[in-house]
This record gives C-alpha cells, structure tokens and sequence, in this order.
C-alpha cells in the first residue's frame, strides 16, 4: 500500500483517516474488511477510494468510507477520476450484494448538486496554524489564554507518547463515554491504531500533580493535518480547564511540527462543542455525505438524507440508561456493540 499512501500524503487535502493504516486498524480490531480502489493514468495514480463492510453477522450490511469519523470517501485528481471510482463502487457493491454505500467526504461530490450533500447539521472545524505557537496563542481572546494558563499554573501536566498512554486515557474516555451515554470504542481499537499508524499517531495526557489522569485525546497526523478523531476529560475536573491544556499542547505540537491545519472534528453548530472549538479560532466547513444505492434505476444519484439534528426519543432513552450504568457494564456494552455503530 506504499503507492496509496504516497498518494494521500502528497496531496494537501488528504486525509489521515485516507491512509491505509485506517482500514488495517478498523480489520484488526473489529474485523471488518477494506476494499481499495484505485484509478490510475499509465499505471500512475490518479484517485483513490477505501469502502469498509460495516454490518452485523449475518446481514450484508452497508459499504462506508470511512466509518467511525468525519471524512473520507474519495480523494481524486480530476472529476472524471472521482466518477469512475464512484461508479466502480457501485457497480462492485450490486455485485456483492451490498445494498448501500455510504460516502463521507471533507467536499462536495462531482457531478452532484452540492444542496444535495452538504450536511447541514454537522460541520467541520478547522484550523489554519501560523508556524509559532506564541503568535496562536496572542491572536486567542484574553479569556481563552486565562483558561489555558489556568491549569498550568495550577501544577497540572500535559505529556504526549504512544501505546504506554494507552491505559490511563482509556480510562478517562471510557468513564466520559458513559457519562455522555454513548457506546464507547474498545480498548482494542485504540491499540490497533497506535499500531497501524506508527508514528502518525500519537495520544496526550493531561494528569493533576498527583497523577491522576484529567484528560486524553488520540490525534491522526496527515503530512499537512492534524485530526483529532477522540478526545475525552472528566467533569468531576471540569474546574481546572484539563481539556484546555490539552487542546493547547496538541496545538502547541502541531505548530512546531510544522503541519498547516488543525481538524477538530464535527460539531453541530451552536452546541457546546462547536463553541469550544471556534474559540480557537477554528472555521466551520459543512461536510458531504451521501447514501447511494446500487440497485436503483440510476444509482449514482443519493439517497434523500434527513438532515434534521433532533436526537429522537429512543435515542435519548438509551442515553440515559447508559448513563446511569456502572462503568464496568457500560464499558462492557459499549465494546461489544460500537463497531456495528458507523459513526
């Protein structure tokens, strides 16, 4: 897969989740296979697209790229590139069997009405960053520096490695998970992560004086982006601002790395998330998604989305349940069910 990934790293609007180690991670951990397709000019490289099997046993389940984030789908060099990969999914998916393919994409889709797409409930935050850190953190409002010097000065610490941080930030997002009353991931998938990724991948920690884990994140580096697919604190905490030392070391670190944009990942504008994540100074972008099914007279056209953002009742139920579970059941639950959650 060296040809794939030179591909999605030469160009500036690749994505981390594009990159092969993304389908590795997702087989090893919850055993769902990847199909990689290609199109190329004289055997060179000219558009890719990753499609996952998600589904439960039994059922054929549904193609997507790329499941649990924001963005995938297809990464290509002209139009024409990205309607021949979009047209061989389908065609392979109708074949298969597989009677959806889901596509998540950073911009619209060619030949297909961007109104079409565009997900008005969701949008991408994303950051420009200057090569100095100093120079991000002058241009923040005075409270946001306030917030962020808060825990410094407070003796909390902020370290940033690879799988020995595996452990205690689990610990942090699997408790947050259950408080939000949202499936949590497994452990497992966190490790097959740090181990597809290598060196493009990388957890921080924010701890009290006395050790104790606060806040954790997992970031995905792409040659000009750094992604920050998930990222947890402990309310318990919320007073001493872990979260927003960790967000400012990763900042920190992405500056003088010298990557070009910070990806905080989706919000629904207007919520707490999105206000804390345009604090920084980050800009919303509405993301694409479509649904297509293979066997429709004209599969190429999407399916009707509902872009409505109201979380339905069964839905809130089940948070609410979850919420109220021990820690050790939930996290249980949450294991053995989210991989069969795309998103």
């Amino acid at each position: 897969m060296q040809s794939w990934d030179a591909y999605v790293l030469a160009r500036e609007d690749g994505l981390g989740y594009q990159l092969s180690a993304f389908g590795k991670a997702v087989r090893q951990a919850y055993g769902f296979d990847t199909i990689y397709l290609t199109a190329r000019i004289h055997r060179r490289i000219c558009g890719i697209l990753a499609v996952t099997r998600v589904g439960i046993p039994g059922h054929p389940g549904a193609w997507i790229s790329s499941p649990y984030c924001d963005a995938g789908g297809i990464l290509a060099d002209s139009q024409d590139a990205e309607k021949v990969l979009l047209k061989a999914a389908l065609l392979l998916a109708k074949r298969k069997g597989i009677p959806q393919v889901s596509l998540r994409s950073a911009r619209s889709f060619a030949g297909i009405p961007p109104e079409l797409t565009r997900h008005s409930g969701k949008a991408r935050l994303l950051l420009d960053l200057p090569r100095n850190p100093l120079d991000l953190l002058s241009g923040l409002k005075a409270k946001v520096r306030s917030q962020v010097k808060k825990p410094i000065r407070d003796g909390l610490q902020f370290v940033m490695g690879g799988r020995e941080l595996i452990r205690p930030f689990y610990g942090v997002f699997k408790e947050n998970m259950r408080d939000l009353g949202s499936p949590v991931h497994s452990v497992r998938w966190m490790e097959q992560l740090l181990t597809a990724y290598k060196n493009r991948a990388h957890i921080g920690l924010v701890s009290l004086p006395d050790g104790t884990p606060a806040a954790g994140g997992l970031i995905l580096c792409h040659r000009t982006t750094v992604s920050i697919p998930w990222a947890s604190s402990l309310r318990c905490y919320n007073r001493l601002n872990p979260n927003m030392l960790l967000y400012w070391r990763f900042l920190e670190f992405a500056c003088r790395q010298g990557f070009q944009h910070f990806d905080f990942g989706r919000s629904t504008p207007g919520e707490g998330t999105f206000r804390f994540k345009t604090q920084w100074g980050a800009t919303p972008v509405f993301l694409h998604w479509a649904d297509f099914n293979p066997f429709a007279d004209d599969p190429a056209v999407p399916l009707v989305r509902d872009a409505g953002t109201d979380v339905s009742p069964a839905r809130r139920a089940v948070e609410i349940i979850l919420s109220k579970m021990p820690l050790s059941l939930a996290t249980a639950l949450g294991s053995s069910t989210r991989r069969f959650i795309s998103l």
